[in-house]
């Protein structure tokens, strides 16, 4: 046996004491806390890729051993190291320890290390071992090492001979061990570490940060976190980075993190210094995709590469620590690279020349865009320089994304196209014309549409297309009056309209006539003809789905106060969205609309915790429910006593509203903030909101109908607000007069109800009392038929004591007595309420029973452990609906991913 040893293979260096003062970046109390619980196991294995914390973790639990009474002994395995360096270290550990462990090792070394000779010193080890009587764990760190045969046979023999006194802990990388653990595996007395268990925490990482760095906030820390996968060393270097530069953590988001030299060199060096070239360049050439499989990298790589040699690679890769699972949204067999080692290794893959790099993209291309995956595809055909199958690909892929309801993947999918392409197609600067719209921007929609028209206009499928999304417009800017100029071209496509515009119109067209006051007419739209298909497949999700005009059936019965139908409708969107996935847009236009059935069943406070997890800031699909959440949120404020919070609230609504023109849902949110003022008897302010709704109501004073027709009816409830409240009761019955009847001619049951119980109060003020109670009497058959509730308690200071004196009247039919004392019991609750609305966030989130049923059982199945595709077939449902469930129960509670769920309920469930 060759005895000669290299100066890194140095037993000196090798058996040198490790400081007991931990160098852990940060406490980590969870891995602590499982060492500490392996007290009773023979061997502890931590087995993860450079930089990943092994030995800092160890140091950490030295200091922790040696502080209850456990003798801790240190070696590290070198490269190359032979048996006789091996035993030289070994006793240095022992030695380190107590050196009469050793002595009687040492002699038996120096009669010589063939085979029997190793065995006979780690006999007298075992004795000296047995003399010392104290507990002991012997560290071994770089333990991949360990390969040379007498190495081995040092280490089994230790770990069969050795007392129970004796514990090992080995630091290790790619699964190589010193020796064999098969059997202490089968009896459970080795306690396993991997990579997963070594990752920093997204809480960690933050910890890490605030000790380290002085500006970070919650999204830089999540964008660093990000970037390092919680791998400790890398995470280290960004930090370092940030400090020492003074650099904003927000830059490295720019691609400072791919030049750095420390960066660099830490992944050379540690990571892939043990790879040949062809194999750095085949991770080269599939650092250009964004997630990576067997049959893509297949694709990729050079036509002799077969595919058992990739996936060969691949797990070559992941146990280096350059590849992870991409996670259950990108689905099994799936992994992604270290963002960090990407961006090294893009920026070896650019100096290629240009006819490789194109082949490469060429390949990734052409396999993205057979399995219909057009983001990535259009990306690479981009980088292939196929300019025109980008933009192709780039329009169906639009096309298929808007079917699905997927705003957020549409707009980048579109933007990923350099301007000069997107504006030479027109169907291109359609996608653009719309992406405004969807982001409130107006003036820039109608530049495109006018752009289009004037190189396009005289075909007529194309002009159709521009005048539906000029009527999509005039929706999001709550304008009927612009809507109602394309009515007759809106009802009578062409021959030859596409399946989108087909669709779409038929919303566009409810929304318009149950503004219009033509309810039926908005509802029986949404029933002629068949169901117009795109692909094969029915368009359900997106603005111009089903699904969303079924949710405008809905809100017209809720706009003439059927709250029970309306709900009823709601309630069945989402249902038929839960079963079917991917149906953003109906589901949030459904969930915003309900919140107005819930603020009317339940009251403001009950209604604004519909909104736990989604916060107020998420942007409503249309006008009608920006209204509505901005008024219930700032109502549940009231209703616990913060005024200022409700002001705030309505404050950015208003923001909202004048920025955007929408001068009816401005209206709306003065008269709250008028109600609010002259509550708090601040009549001065008050005034302010009458002089600037009395300025509203003028600019639409010959609106008579539509949207705009609501304003003057708005300026004039204020009016009778303000007349109420300075005691002018002749000119506010006078007032009230007008507004029932123009209410009853539009057919508006739930203001009606508001305005009669406004009358009651003011007739019996006057004295009125048989004309007071017939108010009441009319309005609480409407509420009774309606559903509604709320709305009898807004309409008037007095409306409790209005209702009580109503169920006193002799002969009152019995349902209308049960349904005042279910408003009381309401209204009771509501005063008893001493706390306000849940915060936003996970303040307020971690909730179940804000899940549907069928989320719960996906929870339920995923807290098994189940993966997605295990749940899709336990509960009978598609993988892509699984995977929409778990977005929407990850917003619900407040959490990035899966393995986030559990811990988040437990915490909800003991807290």
């Amino acid at each position: 046996m060759n005895h000669d040893t290299t100066a890194a293979a140095d037993p000196r260096r090798a058996a040198v004491p490790r400081r007991t003062r931990s160098r852990l970046l940060i406490e980590r109390t969870g891995l602590m806390a499982r060492l500490d619980a392996a007290s009773q196991r023979r061997c502890v294995v931590i087995d993860a890729p450079a930089g990943y914390g092994k030995t800092s973790l160890l140091l950490a639990w030295q200091r922790q051993l040696v502080g209850s009474g456990t003798d801790v002994g240190w070696l590290a395995l070198a490269p190359g190291m032979h048996a006789a360096a091996c035993v030289q270290a070994l006793l240095g550990a022992f030695a380190s320890v107590d050196r009469s462990i050793s002595t009687q090792a040492r002699e038996e070394a120096m009669g010589g290390l063939q085979p029997d000779g190793l065995e006979r010193v780690v006999i007298a080890l075992v004795h000296g071992l047995a003399a010392h009587g104290r507990p002991m764990v012997l560290v071994v760190d770089d333990a991949q090492h360990g390969t040379d045969p007498g190495v081995r046979q040092i280490f089994q023999l230790l770990l069969e001979y050795a007392p129970s006194s004796l514990r090992l802990a080995l630091a290790t990388r790619g699964g190589m061990l010193p020796l064999t653990l098969a059997r202490e595996r089968a009896q459970g007395q080795v306690l396993d570490l991997d990579r997963e268990a070594l990752r920093f925490s997204r809480a960690e990482t933050a910890l890490f940060l605030a000790e380290r760095l002085l500006q970070v906030d919650a999204h830089q820390a999540n964008m660093l976190h990000e970037l390092s996968e919680g791998w400790a060393m890398p995470l280290q270097l960004l930090s370092a980075q940030c400090r020492q530069r003074r650099a904003a953590a927000a830059k490295l988001a720019d691609g400072l993190h791919e030049a750095d030299e420390r960066i660099a060199a830490f992944f050379d060096q540690q990571v892939l210094a043990g790879f040949d070239s062809a194999q750095l360049r085949t991770l080269e050439s599939w650092a250009g995709a964004a997630a990576l499989s067997v049959s893509l990298c297949s694709a990729i790589a050079a036509p002799s590469v077969s595919v058992g040699s990739v996936a060969t690679d691949l797990a070559r890769f992941q146990s280096a620590g350059l590849l992870s699972p991409a996670g259950p949204q990108a689905g099994d067999g799936w992994w992604r690279m270290n963002p960090l080692a990407r961006g090294l290794l893009r920026s070896r893959f650019v100096s290629r020349s240009v006819e490789e790099r194109q082949r490469v993209h060429m390949s990734a291309w052409h396999w993205f865009a057979l399995r219909n995956l057009h983001h990535e595809a259009t990306r690479h055909a981009l980088l292939a320089g196929d300019l025109q199958s980008a933009a192709q690909m780039a329009d169906r892929g639009a096309r298929l994304l808007f079917a699905k309801g997927d705003i957020r993947a549409l707009v980048a999918l579109v933007r990923q196209l350099p301007p000069e392409l997107r504006e030479a197609h027109a169907a291109l600067r359609l996608w653009l014309a719309w992406i405004a719209l969807c982001e409130r921007r107006f003036e820039d929609c109608e530049r495109v549409i006018a752009q289009v028209e004037a190189e396009h206009g005289g075909d007529p499928v194309m002009h159709y297309r521009l005048t539906l999304l000029r009527s999509l417009s005039a929706v999001l800017r709550d304008d009927t009056a612009a809507a109602v100029v394309h009515l007759d071209e809106l009802l009578h496509p062409p021959a030859g309209a596409d399946a989108i515009a087909v669709a779409g119109r038929r919303n566009v067209l409810s929304w318009l006539f149950l503004h219009l006051g033509e309810h039926e007419r908005a509802r029986t739209i949404q029933q002629e003809g068949a169901a117009p298909l795109l692909d094969g497949e029915p368009i359900v999700g997106t603005i111009f789905g089903s699904l969303v005009g079924r949710t405008m059936v809905g809100m017209s019965h809720a706009v003439q106060g059927d709250m029970r139908e309306a709900e009823e409708h709601y309630r069945a969107v989402l249902a038929e969205a839960g079963d079917r996935g991917n149906c953003m847009e109906a589901v949030s236009l459904a969930q915003q609309l309900l919140v107005d059935v819930s603020y009317e069943r339940h009251g403001p406070g009950e209604a604004s915790r519909m909104f736990a997890g989604h916060g107020p800031s998420e942007q409503p699909l249309i006008p009608d429910a920006t209204v509505r959440i901005a008024l219930v949120i700032s109502r549940s404020h009231v209703l616990a006593g913060q005024l200022q919070q409700a002001h705030k609230v309505l404050d950015g609504a208003l923001e909202q509203a004048r920025r955007l023109k929408l001068d009816r849902a401005e209206a709306y949110l003065l008269l709250d903030r008028l109600k609010i003022h002259l509550a708090a008897d601040e009549p001065e302010a008050a005034h302010i909101c009458l002089r600037r709704l009395d300025a509203l109501g003028d600019r639409h004073a010959q609106s008579s109908a539509g949207t705009h027709g609501d304003v003057p009816a708005v300026a004039e409830r204020v009016q009778v607000r303000m007349a109420i409240h300075e005691g002018r009761l002749v000119e506010a019955r006078e007032r009230l007069v007008i507004l029932v009847g123009r209410t009853r001619e539009r057919r508006l049951g739930r203001r009606l109800a508001y305005l009669l119980v406004q009358s009651a109060g003011v007739a019996r003020s006057l004295g009125d009392r048989p004309a007071s109670q017939a108010f009441m009497q009319e309005a609480l058959a409407l509420a009774h038929r309606l559903g509604l509730m709320q709305t009898l308690l807004d309409a008037h200071p007095q409306a409790p004591r209005l209702l009580r004196e109503a169920a006193g009247q002799p002969g009152l039919d019995a349902r209308l007595a049960f349904h005042v004392e279910r408003i009381e019991a309401m209204a009771a609750r509501q005063h008893r309420a001493a706390d306000g609305p849940p915060g936003w966030g996970a303040a307020a989130a971690g909730d179940e029973s804000l899940l549907t049923p069928r989320e719960a059982e996906v929870v339920a199945l995923l807290r098994q452990g189940m993966p997605n595709k295990r749940i899709a077939r336990a509960l009978g449902l598609s993988l892509d609906t699984v995977k929409w469930h778990l977005k929407n129960v990850y917003l619900k509670l407040g959490v990035h991913g899966r393995d986030d769920v559990a811990p988040r309920l437990g915490a909800v469930a003991t807290g």
